[in-house]
């Protein structure tokens, strides 16, 4: 164990960081085509994962917190792999409605999102592309950072229980090492931790991304040259950036807006042929191996063949369990307007009852819906789009809408989440208590570019649990539990709890402040001989101080303190004892603050900390 200060822009932190050395159980850098089959417990947490296993035991063989036998939680994940996801927790949503909206970027198109830990990991297009965190309701946790500055259509992002991975496609960049189609891992906090592994060459179109919990998997239409033309190619790609194939063709013909599914043990793949003899298009369904090989008939979905220039596009598929079926959202013009539709799927592809149901309305004026995305509860599932005016492209008309639909397929509730100008690009994701949804609204289409939001879906919107008189939703009653909190009530400053849901909790909140001669910068923090006590010097206006402590990892990938927790709080002691040890690789940092009064409080020590250091109230 060792001691050593840290620093923060050039200026020295009042404070000691205890590390124990160790080694990181993932390298970086790219190794080409290794460990075609393997079988390995990479978290190291007993059970294996892997295409070369019999028995796929692991469902994320990147974190050691989900593993078979381990207890649930509310997170969106599969936490035990038993094939059921956040069982005993609220998993319907009725009477939804939108909790908070967040800006996110002007100027900026084309957002993804996937459910990280504690919140959203969230990537679109500012030209450059950028990533960064958001928290549960949608407030930035870590800083925008680039992972390719070349103009690029981004297709792609996944968390695998320990960090972001990307991929994307350049535009005509006219730099060759950027040009092509590229997968990256950003770390947990979207800050590059590999260089991009080159995937094939510029031309070439990217289809889609997924993890299956030991594999990286892209999916990319091949356009090379005769004989090979408009093929679909596979790479499997290990969660360190190795190679394990050289893209193997699962088509020889190019079939567009492929997309796929992990069930577990093999891939569903949902795609569009078109037909020129009948000017129709229409969706199928074929099974893939762990290997990205044919493991069952092909499967016709959708069948426009005798109404001519009717089409079925822009599949989004996801595997729901227990059974290993999955199911698809689409766009469908077979009314005369472009209109969301849904249908379940057993393991094999085959449509299950009721078959194919439209999910959007009727559209009066021309209004079509554009792009469906699609989440799974682990008992319902909510699919948003946005709608246009179309010819046109977009027009006066332009909400985000969502609807719930029922485990068997049926349509439960519709209604919409935001009203504008042409919302386009929606996604969506569960993190085990409610939706976050990101998307483009184009509030000067056609001219200039769109800006990025977030949507926080709330349920039971008009419903006042506790009976307080304030509603849940639209920025209201943050905890419809209890009576005594909510947007009228007043701010306690002792308790621990944000009474006046303004995402401010105690001391933080303006509210709480007091009138008096403030505690100066705590100084002389220092470690005993044994390493566990952490002492600092008395300040004669302080009565009382208060020990934050965060990961170094966690403050050097975000470059803010929002994540330090409150070791100490209150403690009359110009000490404090620390007896637990950092995890291999890992290290604690720490910081100290007097209290003159209740909330007459002393500097964490730069305006960086003021502002992002929430853990102590």
């Amino acid at each position: 164990m060792r001691c050593m200060a840290i620093q923060d822009a050039g200026l020295p932190f009042r404070a000691l960081v205890v590390t124990l050395a160790g080694a990181v159980g993932f390298v970086s850098g790219a190794t080409a085509l290794s460990m075609e089959a393997p079988c390995e417990d990479l978290d190291a947490d007993g059970y294996v994962a892997g295409p070369g296993c019999a028995v796929q035991e692991d469902c994320n063989d990147q974190s050691a917190a989900i593993r078979p036998g381990v207890e649930e939680s509310c997170n969106g994940w599969d936490d035990d792999c038993d094939g059921e996801l956040d069982e005993g927790c609220d998993r319907v949503c009725e009477d939804f409605g939108l909790n908070r909206r967040v800006f996110l970027n002007d100027n900026a198109g084309q957002p993804r999102i996937t459910t990280a830990e504690r919140g959203w990991a969230v990537i679109f297009d500012d030209n450059p592309q950028v990533a960064t965190r958001l928290d549960v309701h949608g407030k930035r946790i870590a800083p925008e950072t680039v992972f390719v500055s070349v103009s690029s259509r981004t297709r792609g992002i996944v968390w695998t229980g320990l960090e972001m991975v990307v991929s994307w496609q350049t535009l005509d960049s006219p730099d060759p090492e950027n040009s092509g189609l590229f997968l990256r891992r950003l770390g947990p906090w979207g800050k590059p931790s590999l260089p991009p592994v080159p995937l094939a060459e510029e031309g070439h179109f990217l289809e889609d991304l997924d993890w299956t919990g030991s594999e990286l998997v892209v999916l990319w239409a091949d356009l090379s040259p005769f004989p090979n033309l408009d093929g679909v190619r596979l790479h499997r790609v290990g969660p360190d950036g190795e190679l394990r194939n050289n893209g193997v063709y699962v088509s020889e013909e190019r079939w567009s807006d492929s997309r796929l599914a992990w069930n577990g043990q093999r891939y569903g793949w949902c795609y569009r042929k078109s037909d020129d003899a009948t000017t129709t298009s229409d969706l199928f369904f074929q099974p893939l191996d762990a290997y990205g090989v044919a493991s069952g008939p092909e499967v016709r979905l959708t069948d426009h063949r005798p109404a001519p220039f009717t089409f079925a596009s822009f599949p989004r598929i996801l595997h729901r369990r227990p059974d290993s079926g999955f199911a698809v959202a689409w766009i469908d013009d077979r009314t005369g307007e472009d209109q969301v539709w849904f249908a379940l799927l057993d393991a094999d592809g085959n449509l299950l009852p009721p078959g194919e149901v439209q999910i959007s309305a009727a559209s009066p004026d021309g209004v079509s819906a554009t792009f469906p995305d699609v989440a799974w509860t682990g008992e319902e599932f909510f699919v948003v789009w946005g709608e246009a005016v179309f010819p046109g492209g977009c027009g006066p008309a332009g909400p985000l809408v969502a609807a719930r639909v029922s485990a068997a397929g049926a349509l439960l509730e519709r209604g919409t989440l935001v009203e504008g100008f042409c919302n386009t690009s929606a996604h969506v994701a569960w993190n085990g208590r409610n939706f976050g949804v990101i998307f483009a609204q184009h509030e000067d289409f056609p001219f200039g570019q769109p800006d990025v939001e977030f949507v926080e879906v709330g349920c039971g919107c008009s419903t006042d649990g506790d009976g307080d008189g304030a509603l849940p939703c639209e920025g209201g009653d943050c905890d419809d539990a209890d009576p005594n909190v909510g947007p009228q009530e007043n701010e306690v400053c002792t308790d621990g709890i944000d009474n006046d849901c303004d995402d401010l909790v105690d001391c933080n909140d303006p509210d709480c402040v007091q009138s008096g001669n403030a505690p100066q910068e705590t100084a002389g923090l220092s470690w005993s001989a044994d390493k566990l006590t952490l002492s600092w010097g008395a300040d004669s206006r302080a009565s009382k101080y208060d020990v934050a402590r965060g990961l170094l990892d966690e403050l050097r990938g975000m470059e803010n303190f929002y994540w330090t927790e409150c070791f100490a709080f209150g403690t009359t002691a110009t000490s404090v004892m620390d007896t637990e040890v950092p995890a291999p690789g890992e290290a604690f940092y720490y910081q100290v603050r007097g209290r003159a009064k209740t909330c007459l409080l002393g500097p964490w020590g730069t305006t960086l900390r003021e502002d992002t250091l929430q853990g102590c109230p």
